[in-house]
Formats: structure tokens, sequence, C-alpha cells
């Protein structure tokens, strides 16, 4: 309604080719946010609609595999979290049975050494009610993708499905347990997706994701589940799967990129999900199980460089979205996942747009440039009149899933203590809200930079990721910001003269700030120094969380983690 409202006005008396660009970008850029908003509002109608199923009474036992790929990772902390998994789920009783194997994909041969003595450790020193393998391969050929194929070539035969855990993947055992009977009590699923919360982090970056996940990550979650109900997606973990479905249908190939080279498919995770569907099986997202925690980057520079390897996987998407047979909306998840990324070098010509005009229409930067006014190219006063409200507009679109979410929990008595009270959570919302407005303006800088260097084919390499973050020198955050610092300064000289739109200031100034947000980014900030961006598994640390720190500790005490830190100094 707004952007046609908009081209009404701009076309009465016909459209400038310069018009006509503006409102295809508005156009394209608002039916994206729209289309994100109606997902989120269908959240909202499906939580206060939806009855929580009663518990299944006659469920088929499975022979579950629990599989954690590992790459280069802390061993402490995987294999704690794999020996508090195993502890939980020795006393708790459950008809499925469960193996756990660590498939290790680490070339470095110190790490290898420390994966083999924390493995030594919890054979020497756990009550192993379950089999536990630890298998590390020479060579690490096809990377996850041919980790997972080598242990189905060798071992998926005598399971009935696998749970697939990240590095920093933890599941408490009832949520386990939870997710094997959703798979179990419906033969035609082939996979069923947790929605993981977010945990770990010790910086403010870090700690305003969690909190962002566990106050606003519900109604997106369960709007996602509603309207793709069989034709789910799948996040490449903390999610289980019929072991013969995906190893019979969701094989993948090596594409071939523009020079003829092999290579493989990234972001493989939501290509497999679309050939299961294309076999007839179904995949499915439950957001409302007990929940599944995961760790996040902790700094805006290690999220940007996550975000370069998921936008050179996800662009891939454009090219296997037409492959034959698959279901429509698989198609759509992968021209979703794509345009994801897409959005932002629209996004960045709107403001470049928006910085050829000035505050009249013969001071702009396209005036001065073209020597005619700008209402030769455009309809001044219109664009002028409503420049800021289109920003306001997208952001209060942006917003409200998050407003939304905050209202749920601010009604609930229950749900607003676990966030340590009614004001510190609404503090925590502003600042979030603050927060994430701050950095999208670089983030949409840095994501035009990864669509261009996919382009042009720079490969991005996928190594293991920065966990626990980094410490990163004024001189390295200021050469990774370059980009939009130098956009920044320069929106800044031209609405300080007078040649750029003054609707252009917010965005100026997180671009003019980058570097600093990005120092700021990476801060400390323990949940025991502040209470601000308190989530619930803080105030009330569940179970398998303190068993992990627990197990994590007597790994560390037995010299592994100790050795860990000598590497990293090295």
């Amino acid at each position: 309604m707004l952007v046609f409202w908009l081209g009404s006005l701009l076309g009465a008396d016909g459209f400038s080719p310069l018009e006509a660009v503006w409102v295809s970008l508005i156009f394209s850029t608002f039916l994206w946010v729209s289309i994100t908003f109606a997902s989120a509002c269908a959240g909202v109608v499906s939580a206060f609609s939806t009855k929580r199923k009663a518990e299944p009474t006659d469920v088929e036992a499975l022979n579950v595999a629990v599989l954690s790929p590992i790459h280069n990772e802390s061993p402490s902390h995987v294999f704690g979290n794999v020996a508090a998994m195993v502890e939980q789920l020795r006393k708790h009783s459950s008809h499925h049975s469960y193996s756990f194997f660590l498939l290790s994909d680490t070339q470095d041969v110190n790490i290898a050494a420390l994966e083999e003595n924390a493995m030594l450790h919890m054979r020497a020193n756990m009550q192993l009610d379950f089999p536990i393998y630890f298998r590390r391969r020479a060579l690490n050929t096809d990377r996850k993708t041919g980790n997972l194929s080598q242990w189905l070539q060798n071992w998926g035969g005598a399971y009935d499905a696998m749970l697939i855990f990240d590095a920093d993947s933890i599941m408490s055992a009832a949520g386990i347990q939870a997710l094997t009977d959703e798979l179990a009590t419906d033969p035609s699923v082939a996979l069923v997706q947790s929605c993981p919360r977010l945990i770990g982090s010790e910086t403010l970056f870090g700690r305003m994701q969690q909190f962002s996940s566990a106050a606003f990550g519900l109604f997106p979650a369960l709007g996602e589940a509603f309207w793709s109900h069989r034709e789910a997606n799948y996040h490449g973990h903390n999610a289980i799967m019929r072991t013969g479905a995906f190893a019979t249908c969701a094989g993948l190939p090596h594409r071939k990129d523009r020079g003829g080279k092999e290579t493989l498919i990234f972001s493989h995770d939501f290509v497999e999900a679309s050939l299961l569907r294309r076999a007839g099986w179904g995949v499915r997202m439950v957001p409302n199980l007990e929940p599944t925690y995961e760790e996040t980057p902790t700094t805006l520079i290690d999220y940007v460089l996550r975000d370069r390897r998921w936008c050179h996987g996800n662009m891939q998407h454009l090219r296997v979205m037409w492959s034959s047979g698959l279901h429509p909306v698989s198609r759509f998840h992968l021209g979703q996942n794509a345009l994801t990324y897409l959005m932002s070098p629209l996004w960045f010509a709107l403001v470049l747009i928006g910085s050829m005009f000035g505050t009249t229409s013969n001071d702009g930067v396209l005036s001065l440039l073209i020597g005619q006014p700008a209402s030769d190219f455009i309809n001044f006063s219109v664009f002028q009149a409503n420049g800021l409200w289109l920003l306001a507009a997208v952001y209060l679109m942006l917003i409200a899933p998050k407003i939304a979410g905050a209202a749920s929990v601010v009604s609930n008595i229950t749900a607003v203590s676990s966030f340590k009270g009614r004001i510190t959570f609404l503090l925590g919302v502003a600042a979030e809200l603050l927060g994430s407005m701050s950095v999208a303006p670089i983030l949409m800088v840095q994501q035009t930079k990864a669509i261009s260097g996919t382009v042009i084919g720079r490969r991005e390499e996928w190594g293991p990721q920065k966990r626990y973050g980094a410490h990163y020198n004024l001189f390295t955050m200021l050469r990774f910001h370059a980009v939009e610092t130098i956009i920044g300064l320069v929106l800044l000289f031209g609405i300080v003269s007078g040649v750029v739109s003054l609707w252009l200031v917010p965005i100026t100034v997180s671009l003019v700030g980058a570097t600093l947000l990005s120092f700021v980014s990476g801060l400390g900030i323990r949940k025991e120094q502040t209470i601000l961006f308190a989530t619930p598994h803080e105030t009330d640390v569940p179970p398998i969380l303190k068993l992990a720190q627990k197990h994590q500790f007597l790994i560390a005490e037995s010299g592994t983690y100790s050795a860990e830190l000598q590497l990293a100094a090295e």
C-alpha cells in the first residue's frame, strides 16, 4: 500500500527513469520486509492458537546415533558437552537407544592429540552406559559433508536415525528424547529441526544476540514452522533425521564454478532438506520443544566473517533452486536464503540514490554534477517529504516482531521474572533495538561487499568458526571497516555541506562509527557484572549447562585446557 501510494504521487505526471528505478527498489525491499513481517505475524497467531500436543504414548523405539563433527575446535569444550549429555541420558529413562560419535576432521596434529587425551579422560573417569566412539580422518575430503558421508557409508546402516550436533551444540536428555519422539511418531517425516537458543557469550555483541534470541526468537520460528509445515528448512545441526532417507536422497554432487573447477555445495543443509522433500519425505521445524543450545560469534567482525561464508554458500542456491522436481516451498526457501543477502545491494542502491539529493532542488550532488535541478530528474518535493517516513516505516516493520515478542514476555509474570524483572527486560529491549539498528547499515555494506566478491569469483575459505571471539587491534578494525567508514565520511561531508539529504543522518552516523561500534561489540560483559541482557538460561541455569561446565572443568584439570591455551598463545 505504502509503495503504491508513493508511486501514485511520483507518477502523477509520468515516471522519469530515476523515479522508476527508485520506486522499483522501494517495492523490492518493502516486499522482502513485508514477507518477513507476515511470517512473524503468523508466528504470533500460531503461538496463541496452537495447543501443545499431548505426550506420545506409543512410540517406536529408535536406535539413534548422536554425531558431533569437529574441526580444530576446543577439545575441552566439545568433549565436555558430550560428557554432560551422556551423564544426563544415563539418568533419564528412555525407550530409545543412543550411541555417540565424535567425528574429527582436525588437521592440526597438536589439537588432534588434545582430542585423544580428552577421549581417554572420558573413558577413564566416566561411567559410560552409552557407546562413545572417536574417529579422526587423516584427510578431511569434502569437509563436513565428506565427514558425514564417510560415517554414513561405514556405520550409518546400523542406526535408524542420526542426531546432528555442531561442535558448540548441547541438548538436555529430555530434549533429545522429545526430538526423537517427534521423528518416531511420524513415519512420513525424515527430518525434525529444533530451534536452538544462544548461550555462552561474555561480550556485549554476543550477549545482545543471546538476549534477542531469547526475547524475540520464538515468533519468527513459529511463523516459519506454521507456513512451511512439512516443507521446512534444515539448519545443519540440532536436528534429527532418518539415516536411510538421508543416505538415499540427500547426496550432494560437486558443482563447477565459472572457471570449470569442481567445488562443494556450501550451505548444504538447505539443499539437503530440499532433496529430502523432493523424494516425498516430510521436513518439519518444531520450535517449542525442550530447549537446545548453541553458541554465537562474539564480536561484530567474527559475525561478519561467518556471514561472508554463508553469503557465498547461499548465493549458490540461485542455481540449485531450479533443479528438477523440487517442491515449490523448497524453491522458495532456497531463493529466500539468497535474497537475504541480495537485499543489501538493493538497500545500498537506495542509499546511493538518496545521497544524490540535497535539502533543496538545486543543491544536491546530482544537481552539482549535471548542472540541472533535481526536479528535472525526480519529483523532489515528494522525495524530500517522504524519504524519512519511508526509512521509519522500514525500521518499524523490521522491529515489529521484536515488539510483539517483548509484549508477550512483559505480559507473562513468570517469563518476565526470568529476564530479571520488567524494568531490566525493557532496558534490554531498548538497548538491543538501538544496537541492532546501529549495526544494520554496517552489515548492509559488508554484505554488499560479500555479494560483489562472490560475483567476481572470490572464494571464501570455510575454516572453523571463531566461537570464542578474538581480540582485534585498532589497525585491524580500521582496515576491516575501511569501506563503510569512508562511505560514512563522504555522506557526512555531503550532509554538512548541504548537498546530501538529512534523512540519511542515521545511516551516516552508523557508518562513520563502524570502527567504534566494532570495538564496543567486543567489550567483555560477563553475566556476573551486569543484569543487562539477562536471559532465562542465566537466571536459572539449566542442569545440562551446569553439567557441561563441570565436565569442561574436569577435562581442563586433566591438562587438556592448559595445552589449548598454550597453543592459542603460540
